[in-house]
């Protein structure tokens, strides 16, 4: 009843529009003269017709988590690539595949100013190389089988997403160049119906999540701070994480694989995010002044780190949560290897933001880390003024600064002063 009277209400508001009912009352829609309509139905959810469908949204706050296992099952099984699903919240870790978390928007409530929407897309779904049993265990005598394991996976990973994008490109009669992996966005958007996705709308909309933008330079390799209307490409590794964040491993192996993201599922992409990582952060401390003994240990070929692109384009890589390997590395607390993946992806990678809208600087300032916001500061002050005040004025999607997220005295200091323009200081 709560609906119909709504859709009354509604009625009155747009001119000409003619109300219907059927199904016992079950069934109330409202027909415009332009041909839009609004149909609202009392029924199973998990009978509801989804396929055609480009936008899904339930309000799930309360759904038990039997209810959303099934729903993400449907959603899977019925949506085509590109459609999106909202939701109040998330579906259940790791185990929602064909289903990649695009977003976190706010969405402020009577019950809770601070709710949020979770935005997950439906990804394309090809198959890709299992993860290798023994992950997660280590043998006697062998600390870093595993890690070697990981490795090896995550480079087979990556020239599957390279096979699938020269694939893709042959379809479109684009030459792909092996030194970068880049494809023009209209290339992929001309092969994309044979890909599954089945209107324009979708393809554009997968090209905005996975896709950089067209024309980067040496101080913004990963695209990051560009604008809207920038003309969009597809990586090696944008598909990669196109793919691979609708991948999960089996759930008798998650328990024993740690991940970076926070976002409570751990995607195939995001393990090999986590692999990227750790051989920049290998190579840095092996070039530092007191190397680990661990660096004795020669490198395994065939694994990651003998891919060129590790201190370049595979450093844009993302978590499923959204951050760069700019925010582990500042949540790691690691001024080294921040400045590694600082020197690769150039200092437009301080514009990268994650699903909450936070650069590098905000999770520094939330961490109260006064070493990595004086790092932050520090690498500033070597670009342009208008750049300066942009990163420093870059608010999160509740609009909050960096400097509203620190406890720290001392950061709050370090982070007035950047935005009066005076000298940080020395560390």
């Amino acid at each position: 009843m709560l609906a119909t009277s709504a859709v009354e209400v509604l009625q009155n508001l747009v001119p000409h529009s003619l109300l219907s009912k059927s199904d016992q009352n079950r069934t109330v829609s409202l027909h415009t003269k332009t041909g839009l309509h609004l149909e609202l139905s009392q029924n199973d959810l998990l009978a509801l017709p989804l396929s055609g469908l480009t936008l899904v949204y339930a309000a799930s706050l309360c759904f038990p988590q039997h209810l959303m296992l099934s729903l993400a099952s449907k959603l899977a099984l019925e949506l085509q690539p590109g459609a999106l699903f909202w939701t109040l919240a998330k579906l259940p870790a790791g185990q929602h595949p064909g289903l990649a978390l695009v977003m976190v928007a706010p969405g402020a409530a009577t019950w809770d100013p601070g709710a949020k929407v979770f935005i997950y897309m439906r990804i394309l779904q090809l198959s890709l190389p299992p993860l290798p049993s023994g992950v997660g265990t280590e043998e006697p005598g062998d600390p870093g089988r595993s890690r070697d394991l990981l490795s090896a996976w995550a480079l087979q990973l990556l020239q599957a997403a390279r096979a699938e994008l020269e694939h893709i490109a042959n379809e479109s009669g684009t030459i792909l160049s092996r030194e970068d992996y880049v494809l023009p966005g209209e290339a992929f958007l001309s092969v994309a119906p044979s890909l599954g996705v089945v209107s324009p709308l979708a393809g554009h909309r997968l090209l905005r999540a996975f896709g950089m933008p067209r024309d980067r330079t040496v101080d913004n390799i990963c695209g990051c701070g560009e604008g809207q209307n920038s003309s969009l490409s597809l990586s090696d590794i944008g598909l990669l994480g196109m793919l691979g964040h609708g991948h999960f491993p089996d759930q008798s192996l998650a328990e024993s694989i740690n991940c970076f993201s926070s976002s409570g599922s751990c995607s195939f992409a995001d393990l090999f995010a986590e692999r990227v990582f750790f051989e920049v952060r290998r190579k840095t401390l092996c070039r530092g002044p007191s190397p680990p003994f661990s660096c004795r240990r020669p490198s395994v070929s065939g694994t990651l780190s003998s891919d060129p692109g590790i201190t370049k384009g595979l450093v844009c890589t993302r978590l499923s949560d959204g951050r760069s390997l700019l925010h582990v590395a500042v949540m790691s607390r690691s001024p080294g290897v921040a400045n590694s993946i600082l020197k690769s992806i150039g200092t437009s990678g301080f514009f990268c933001s994650d699903h909450k809208g936070q650069s590098a600087l905000h999770v520094a300032s939330a961490l109260s880390s006064k070493n990595m916001t004086y790092w932050i500061l520090e690498n500033l002050q070597k670009t342009p003024v208008d750049f300066r005040r942009t990163v420093l004025a870059q608010r999160d999607f509740i609009a909050r600064l960096p400097q509203n997220l620190t406890q720290d005295p001392a950061v709050l200091e370090l982070l007035n002063a950047a935005m009066d323009w005076k000298d940080v200081g020395t560390s």
